[in-house]
């Protein structure tokens, strides 16, 4: 009999000591999935940022060649004006 009740001693601290490190284990790896994630949304928001930049960059390079061609065909505008106003002048 006491070997009996020594087994079932022995039987419950095992049983309880694998349920402490099954919870430390559980623990210990939702804190683990919580720090991933977190460092996963942290990469995320650096990634957009990223991208932001990046579409704001070839946005501006795109406008500055619009507006260099605008303000080439105005500088064209002028010189035409000017002609005109210099041909006017002569046949006046």
């Amino acid at each position: 009999q006491a070997v009996l009740d020594a087994l079932k001693e022995l039987g419950t601290k095992q049983s309880e000591a694998s349920r402490k490190l099954a919870d430390h284990t559980v623990d210990h790896l939702s804190n683990q999935v919580k720090s991933s994630v977190d460092e996963f949304r942290k990469a995320a928001r650096e990634q957009v940022a990223f991208n932001l930049a990046g579409y704001m960059d070839n946005f501006s390079r795109s406008l500055a060649n619009e507006v260099r061609v605008l303000i080439k065909e105005v500088g064209d505008l002028r010189e035409a004006r000017r002609s005109m106003h210099y041909e006017l002048a002569e046949l006046l």
